[in-house]
């Protein structure tokens, strides 16, 4: 048991001295030998394969002839060539940002031209709708007027009081399909609200065209009497053709004057049907804000 102990010690003392002599200095300082395998003679047949020959010169390591191409040597033009591939990249990413903000800007263009065309809609509109409200209030301020001076004057012909009748009957339906306040889009209110508004509308408006055709009639029959009158009391053939002169003249001014009054007549109407249209198109806005307002449609 004692014997065993001292070889044991022994043993130790021994490994332990020989640790100590060991040392890998001269190891360390040592190079290893580089090796390159495709200056290997023995995977010269390995090599010789066209398609790993083509794989390499893709790399770089040979050229077109199969040399052996050293990069160590050719450091140089490598760093030539990697600078031109970061030249060419910079380019085309700036390139690419030229594109982009271009192409921004053309987007930007074009939204503020739609916005600009946009403007300018609203702004035309807006001015037509003041025109049209400047325009039917003129006209109510100058009919009414008309009626002043119907009710002041007392010698007034069957022609010019059928002829301020109809005056009146299409300022009141002015009045009453556009009238002069204008409300704004928001505003719940709606000029003609029920059937019965659009029955007096109606109505209105046929009183509006009776009085019209009175007056027609009226200047129709006017002009007949004149002319039978100047046939029956033409006595020398002098008198018959001055009177017929006369008479001849006397027509053309009445027929002039029913054309210009037929004229008139059409403008008002086509003001009149302008104004409906743009009366219906209120009446659908605000059904809709109504059905949208509506609390069944929640």
């Amino acid at each position: 048991m004692v014997g065993s102990t001292r070889s044991k010690k022994k043993s130790e003392e021994y490994l332990r001295q020989r640790e100590n002599g060991f040392n890998l200095t001269g190891v360390h300082q040592e190079r290893l030998p580089q090796y390159n395998a495709l200056l290997d003679r023995n995977l010269r047949h390995h090599f010789e394969s066209r398609p790993l020959q083509n794989h390499l010169n893709e790399l770089g390591l040979i050229d077109q002839r199969g040399r052996i191409v050293d990069l160590d040597k050719q450091k140089s033009k490598l760093f030539i060539i990697d600078q031109e591939f970061k030249l060419a990249e910079e380019a085309e990413r700036k390139k690419q940002r030229e594109e982009e903000e271009l192409r921004r800007r053309v987007q930007m263009k074009r939204h503020d031209a739609l916005h600009d065309a946009r403007q300018r809609e609203k702004l035309l509109q807006l001015k037509e709708e003041k025109k049209i409200a400047r325009e039917i209030v003129q006209a109510a301020k100058g009919y009414n007027t008309v009626e002043a001076q119907e009710d002041n004057a007392a010698t007034l012909s069957a022609g010019e009081t059928a002829l301020s009748e109809m005056n009146a009957a299409f300022a009141s339906c002015l009045s009453l399909v556009c009238p002069p306040i204008q409300y704004p889009p928001h505003c719940r209110f709606n000029p003609v609200r029920d059937a019965a508004d659009t029955a007096e509308i109606e109505a209105r408006l046929e009183e509006f065209f009776l009085h019209a055709k009175q007056l027609e009639q009226l200047f129709l029959n006017d002009t007949t009497e004149t002319l039978s009158s100047l046939s029956l009391e033409s006595s020398t053939d002098v008198e018959v053709d001055a009177d017929t002169a006369a008479g001849r003249q006397q027509q053309n001014e009445l027929e002039l004057e029913i054309l210009n009054l037929e004229m008139e007549l059409a403008e008002k109407t086509d003001l009149i049907d302008k104004y409906t249209d743009v009366v219906r198109g209120w009446e659908g806005k605000f059904k809709r804000l109504d059905h949208r307002m509506s609390p069944d449609r929640e």
